[in-house]
């Protein structure tokens, strides 16, 4: 089985092309394109899909489940269909919904799949530039670290909240292809290549290196 977290339409339209045959669950606030063909539909509130997966993952370790917009029947009936389920989320869902997924992955004995949102995310990934994130994150919102520099990616769409910690920076750079949220705080903005501009490898989904001509 897989669960599927997010709106993957948006962000990864090839991934959720191949999913909409597996027929999975989705988890979603939102009737997204994939909701309407999943073999179950789960709809919490807007922002409540932390505490859904959060319920979902006590229910399959056998836990007592505490109320939620899901009724707890209704939560133990979809527990049992878990065993061993891999969960997919969307580069639309936040740090929480992440954490919460990979809790959902790790009890069900399935493997966890976040999704990048930028071209070429998975590569990035295998060079080991996503190392020491979480961390990174931690010193960010705690003041430890005083400058960063950004590229290819804005952080502020995905969590708002963030802007205050980027603004009180010393000294921010950031490297994109457009002014971003984020690029509009930063002291020196720098121009980023497209993959049409220039030669390089892609790495796809499947783990084969796709060369850019």
């Amino acid at each position: 089985p897989i669960v599927v977290v997010g709106d993957l339409a948006e962000t990864n339209p090839a991934t959720e092309l191949f999913l909409r045959s597996k027929k999975p669950m989705v988890i979603s606030s939102f009737g997204t394109l994939l909701a309407h063909q999943a073999s179950q539909w789960l709809q919490p509130a807007p922002g409540g899909e932390a505490l859904l997966l959060a319920r979902l993952a006590e229910a399959v370790k056998g836990k007592k489940e505490a109320t939620t917009s899901k009724s707890i029947d209704e939560i133990r009936a979809v527990s049992e269909k878990l065993e061993g389920a891999s969960v997919v989320v969307g580069p639309d869902c936040s740090l929480v919904v992440r954490r919460a997924a990979q809790d959902l992955a790790k009890a069900a004995g399935g493997m966890l799949c976040i999704l990048g949102r930028n071209c070429n995310s998975r590569g990035a990934a295998a060079l080991g530039l996503n190392q020491k994130y979480e961390q990174k994150l931690k010193d960010l919102l705690s003041g430890n670290i005083k400058a960063a520099c950004i590229a290819g990616w804005n952080p502020i769409r995905e969590s708002p909240s963030l802007e205050k910690q980027l603004s009180d920076l010393d000294f921010l750079v950031v490297q994109d292809l457009f002014l971003t949220e984020t690029a509009k705080l930063a002291d020196v903005v720098f121009p980023a290549a497209s993959f049409a501009e220039i030669n390089g490898t892609f790495l796809g989904p499947s783990g084969k290196i796709l060369h850019l001509k």
